[in-house]
């Protein structure tokens, strides 16, 4: 079975420094964007491409700190 990702989402704690990376440094446009009393929700993607990019700022998590290496030896 082949599997072709067309999707992902990632959560931000920085929508300036977000559309500074996925924007200059790997070429996606921003396509649609939703402003929320909660925080915001944009897609990004290629020109001519099918996949899609959301990155998600929640700014009742933007004190949350996610340390996913804490614990272990890496």
């Amino acid at each position: 079975m082949r599997f072709k990702p067309v999707h992902e989402n990632y959560n931000i704690r920085d929508l300036t420094a977000s559309i500074e990376f996925y924007g200059k440094a790997l070429g996606l446009q921003e396509v649609r964007r939703i402003n929320a009393d909660d925080g915001y929700f944009t897609n990004w993607k290629k020109e001519k491409s099918p996949n899609i990019l959301t990155l998600i700022l929640l700014a009742d998590y933007l004190d949350v700190t996610i340390d996913h290496l804490a614990g272990r030896d890496c």
